[in-house]
């Protein structure tokens, strides 16, 4: 900012904090740049910021680090205080040095497999509020399409990416890898690990969604209504712990073999919703007496799928299909008519996530293994 004043005669000299000085020599208007007679050409430091500000070095540290967990966090007017001479004087935080100095670097990874699907994307927002009322900033890995890039994630995570990490499980990155990461120090949460193996010593925590209850009256629901040949439909492992879950609620509830058919969309759980349409398709293009009545399938986004595929073969829902899907995603609640389904709010996997972070500054805390019970969710399309 450039301040012409009118002539006066005087020495040059600065006036106050934060505005830029008026000043005069020899009667002619003199032009008093900001910030630089400060800093003298070299790059601002927080000293010059504190200064200019009025405020102590610490504080200046505190307000650049973004950072809102001090006991004492500088009011509102001190922290726009700051921010002003930072611009002013445009000054920019040495990341790599503060990461060093205090071996934070207020990051939490997530580590997810891809591709998103509607259940990952809502922990994620979760995991990112959490994070951002700590003054934490969330970092996102991805793996699952390639070894090198599920060995990349793990290094980057065990090499301290982050402060904590939060690892959306599957096989692929399961109970040796979390190991791995954990023994390096940083604090792990495995969510959705109900197929890996967790020994009780175990230094990583995990979320396990508790399914088998929500599966048995879902599928209890479907015979009570009347269906007379229900399916269940699943992407990708046919031995996957949904699955199994499933199984296990046939034979509970004493089902005929003849009133229960497992259909596999394939062996991939990356699968489009053009392939899971397509499998479904040929599932219900069937004459009446082999169609299903009824589906349960194993991710709301194959639900999904499913109820167009009945759309467009002409089928009534819930009329002619009855349709469960799994994961409770928001998308469920979008569509014509609505989802039915089995899962549990987002906002469960919260004290976990709490739980990880509050590790960050005692790790003392032991980590936990935390279940989270799933229910059945009624809507239109049963």
């Amino acid at each position: 900012m450039r301040l012409t004043c009118r002539p006066v005669r005087a020495s040059v000299k600065r006036v106050g904090r934060l505005g830029s000085g008026c000043a005069t020599s020899g009667g002619r208007p003199v032009t008093v740049d900001e910030p630089r007679p400060r800093t003298a050409g070299r790059p601002a430091t927080q000293r010059d910021v504190a200064e200019l500000a009025g405020v102590s070095v610490a504080t200046v540290s505190y307000v650049a680090s973004g950072r809102r967990d001090r006991r004492s966090a500088a009011t509102p007017e001190v922290t726009a205080r700051v921010r002003a001479a930072m611009e002013q004087l445009h000054y920019r935080p040495q990341r790599a040095g503060r990461v060093l100095q205090r071996r934070r670097t207020d990051l939490v990874a997530i580590a997810a497999y891809t591709p998103y699907n509607p259940w990952g994307l809502a922990l994620m927002n979760q995991v990112e509020e959490v994070a951002e009322a700590r003054g934490l900033g969330v970092v996102t890995l991805r793996y699952g399409h390639s070894v090198s890039r599920t060995d990349r994630a793990e290094h980057l995570l065990a090499d301290g990416i982050a402060d904590a990490a939060v690892v959306l499980a599957r096989p692929d990155f399961g109970a040796d890898r979390l190991d791995r990461v954990a023994a390096s120090g940083v604090p792990v949460l495995a969510i959705g690990a109900e197929g890996i193996e967790r020994s009780p010593d175990a230094a990583w925590a995990a979320l396990v969604q508790d399914q088998y209850p929500a599966l048995e009256a879902g599928l209890d629901h479907l015979l009570r209504t009347g269906s007379r040949r229900v399916a269940y439909l699943t992407e990708g492992d046919a031995d996957s712990p949904r699955t199994r879950s499933f199984r296990r609620a046939a034979d509970a509830l004493g089902l005929d073999p003849a009133r229960v058919e497992l259909a596999f969309s394939g062996t991939s759980t990356s699968l489009t919703s053009l392939e899971t349409y397509q499998a479904v398709r040929a599932l219900l293009d069937r004459p009446d007496a082999e169609r299903p009545d009824a589906l349960m399938v194993s991710s709301d986004r194959g639900a999904i799928a499913t109820l167009w595929t009945a759309i467009d073969l002409g089928l009534r829902v819930p009329e002619d299909l009855r349709i469960i899907g799994a994961g409770n995603t928001p998308d469920g609640t979008a569509v014509s008519p609505p989802l039915s389904t089995i899962g549990c709010d987002a906002v469960a996997y919260r004290p976990a996530v709490e739980h990880l972070l509050a590790r960050i500054d005692d790790p003392i805390l032991p980590p936990e293994r935390i279940s989270v019970p799933w229910r059945l969710i009624l809507r239109g399309t049963t």
